[in-house]
């Protein structure tokens, strides 16, 4: 688990996924980070349409990242006539990165405190 919760490369990584496999997306939600006492987890959800194949494509390459993501909450809706259709997928992801202890000069987000 990284240090810090580097939201960039984790979001770079999932856009590059969709984009990938063109994927049409219509929301990408980042949630607030929630603190433990060892890490912290930072919930992530989308919800994006692309032909199933696509999607499973999409599924796989999240699943291959280099960094520990759980997925919380999937749900795919489609055709079960039209196998050609697109399907709408609502993704729900969870990412994780390690909390500093108290008083080491580290804020929350992991970034050191103090100086602009």
């Amino acid at each position: 688990i990284p240090p810090t919760d580097e939201l960039a490369q984790v979001l770079r990584g999932l856009t590059e996924s969709l984009d990938a496999f063109g994927s049409s997306v219509h929301e990408m939600v980042v949630g607030d980070a929630n603190h433990g006492r060892d890490y912290s987890q930072v919930p992530l959800s989308m919800t994006f349409d692309a032909p199933f194949p696509a999607a499973y494509g999409v599924l796989k390459q999240i699943e291959a990242m280099n960094r520990l993501i759980r997925v919380e909450r999937l749900r795919i809706e489609g055709s079960a006539q039209d196998s050609t259709a697109p399907v709408r997928v609502e993704l729900e992801v969870s990412t994780f990165y390690t909390t500093p202890a108290p008083g080491n000069g580290a804020s929350r987000s992991g970034k050191e405190a103090g100086g602009l």
